[in-house]
C-alpha cells in the first residue's frame, strides 16, 4: 500500500488515503520526541490506521444468508465470517461455532447454540431477545491487531497493538448465556436493554486484553539506545437496562471490567467471587555511552485498572453459595461444577469498587471477605558522567539518582446500606466502606480493619573530581 500511494514516512495518512485501506497497518508519523542523546527533535513514532473494514459490523466480503426467519443447523462445525441475518427469527445451531461476523438483526429473537463450543471472535450477535448456548464453553472475545514496522539504517522500529473488532452479545430486550463448563469474556461485551443473564457451570472470568506500543532505536554500535513501552489493559463489561445475574458453580472472576445494571446486579459463586485489577504499564530506557559525556535512564510506572460492579438499586456478591448457584443452573439446564469436600467460599473485593444508586449492597461468603487494595509501582533510574580535559586541567562528575515508590490503591464499597457477612473473617484493608444509612459487619470469627502501607525512597549520590593547575586533587 505504501509504495502503490507514494506514502512517505512521518506523514500521516488523509482522509482519502484511509479509505482506501484493505487492511490494518502501522504507518509511521512525525512527533517530537527527547532522544537518546537528550535533544528535542521529530523522529517517527507508531499510529495504528483501521481499514474500512474494521470501522463497521460487517465483513464486506462475507456470506449473506437473510431471510424473514434464518435457521442454519449443522450436524459439524459452523464458522462464520458473514452475515447471517433473521428479520423475525435467527437461528444458528452446530456442534462447535466460530462466529467473525455477524448474527442476528435489530429485531426478533436469536439463538446461537452449539454442543460444545461458541466462539465469538469480534463478532456480533444481536437481536431482541439473545440466547447464546454452549454444551462446555461460551468464549467472547475482542480481536486485537499487531505491526511491527523497522525503518532506517540505525533499526528504528515501532510498534502498536490496537483494537480491531470488539466481540459483542447485544439484545434490545433480555440476554442469556448460558455454559455447561465455562464462560470467558476478553475485552468483549454483553449489553441488554433490559436483564441480562451469565450462567456457567464451573467458571465465570470477565476478564481483559492486552494493548500496547513499542518504540526502539539504537546507533554508533549499540552505544546510543532508546527503548519505550506501554501497555494498556482493555476489560471486558457486562451491562443492562435491568438486572444483570452472573452465576458460576465454582468460581467468579472480573479482572479490571465492569458490571453495570440499571436494576439489580447480582455475582454468586458456588465458591470463589474475585473482584480484582490488574496495571497498565510504561517502561522507558535511554542512555549514550563511549563519550565524554554519557548517561543512562530508565522508569516503571503502572496505573491500576480496578473493576467496577456498579447498580442502580442493589448489588448482591456471594460466595460458597452452592445451594442457591445449584437452583439456578439447574433451572437453566445446567449441571453445577461438583463442590470441593470441606472447601469453603472466599470473596475478594481489590483495588476495585461496588456502589449502588440506592438499596443495600450485600456482601457474603462461607469463608473470608476482603476488601483491600493492590500495589502501584512507581521506579526511576538515573545515572551520568561528565569529563573534561585541557592542556593544563582537567575534570569529572558524576551522579546517580533513584527514586522508589508503591502505592496502596484501595476499594471502594459504597451504597444506601451494606451489609458484610463472613462464615470465617472480614478483612478490610486501605480500604473504604461508605454507607448513608446502616453498615453491618458480620464474621464468625474475627473482623480486621486496618491501613495499607505505601512506601517510597530516594537515593542521590554526586561526585566531582577536578586535577591540574586548577584543580585540587
Amino acid at each position: 500500500y505504501a509504495k502503490t500511494f507514494n506514502l512517505t514516512p512521518g506523514i500521516g495518512l488523509s482522509d482519502a488515503q484511509m479509505q482506501q485501506l484493505t487492511s490494518n497497518m502501522v504507518w509511521l508519523v512525525s512527533q517530537d520526541v527527547t532522544l537518546p542523546d537528550g535533544t528535542h527533535q521529530s523522529v517517527l513514532v507508531p499510529k495504528l490506521y483501521l481499514a474500512q473494514a474494521s470501522t463497521v459490523d460487517l465483513n464486506s466480503t462475507g456470506a449473506l444468508v437473510t431471510g424473514k426467519a434464518v435457521n442454519l443447523n449443522a450436524s459439524g462445525d459452523l464458522a462464520n465470517s458473514g452475515r447471517i441475518v433473521g428479520d423475525m427469527a435467527t437461528q444458528v445451531v452446530g456442534n462447535t461455532i466460530v462466529n467473525r461476523g455477524a448474527i442476528g438483526g435489530a429485531g426478533g429473537a436469536t439463538l446461537v447454540q452449539a454442543v460444545q463450543d461458541v466462539r465469538n471472535i469480534g463478532g456480533s450477535i444481536t437481536g431482541q431477545n439473545v440466547a447464546v448456548q454452549a454444551g462446555r464453553d461460551v468464549i467472547n472475545e475482542t480481536q486485537t491487531i499487531s505491526n511491527l514496522q523497522t525503518i532506517g539504517p540505525n533499526g528504528y522500529s515501532a510498534g502498536a497493538t490496537g483494537v480491531g473488532s470488539v466481540g459483542s452479545i447485544t439484545a434490545t430486550n433480555n440476554v442469556s448465556v448460558l455454559a455447561g463448563r465455562d464462560i470467558t469474556l476478553a475485552g468483549a461485551t454483553v449489553s441488554a436493554g433490559n436483564n441480562a443473564q451469565l450462567a456457567a457451570g464451573r467458571d465465570l472470568n470477565l476478564g481483559t486484553v492486552t494493548l500496547g506500543t513499542t518504540q526502539d532505536a539504537v546507533s554508533r554500535g549499540g552505544q546510543s539506545y532508546f527503548h519505550d513501552q506501554t501497555t494498556t489493559v482493555s476489560g471486558s463489561t457486562v451491562s443492562a437496562g435491568g438486572n444483570v445475574v452472573a452465576v458460576a458453580g465454582r468460581d467468579a472472576t472480573l479482572t479490571s471490567s465492569a458490571i453495570q445494571a440499571g436494576g439489580d446486579a447480582t455475582v454468586v459463586a458456588g465458591r470463589n467471587v474475585t473482584v480484582t485489577a490488574v496495571s497498565d504499564t510504561h517502561t522507558h530506557s535511554e542512555g549514550s555511552l563511549g563519550a565524554d559525556a554519557q548517561y543512562k535512564k530508565s522508569s516503571y510506572d503502572e496505573t491500576v485498572q480496578g473493576s467496577a460492579i456498579q447498580a442502580g438499586n442493589s448489588a448482591t456478591l456471594g460466595a460458597g453459595q452452592t445451594q442457591a448457584v445449584g437452583r439456578v443452573l439447574q433451572a437453566s439446564g445446567i449441571t453445577p461444577a461438583t463442590p470441593e469436600a470441606g472447601g469453603t467460599g472466599n470473596l475478594a473485593v481489590l483495588g476495585s469498587t461496588v456502589t449502588t444508586e440506592k438499596g443495600v449492597a450485600k456482601l457474603a461468603a462461607t469463608g473470608d471477605v476482603t476488601i483491600g487494595a493492590v500495589s502501584e509501582q512507581h521506579n526511576s533510574d538515573h545515572w551520568s558522567e561528565d569529563k573534561h580535559s585541557g592542556v593544563l586541567s582537567s575534570s569529572s562528575s558524576r551522579s546517580v539518582d533513584t527514586t522508589a515508590r508503591t502505592d496502596a490503591v484501595g476499594s471502594t464499597l459504597s451504597a444506601d446500606s451494606v451489609s458484610v457477612s463472613a462464615g470465617r473473617d472480614i478483612n478490610v484493608k486501605g480500604s473504604s466502606i461508605a454507607a448513608t444509612n446502616d453498615a453491618t459487619l458480620n464474621a464468625q470469627r474475627d473482623i480486621n480493619i486496618e491501613s495499607a502501607t505505601a512506601s517510597s525512597s530516594e537515593t542521590h549520590f554526586r561526585e566531582e573530581t577536578r586535577s591540574g593547575l586548577m584543580g585540587s586533587g
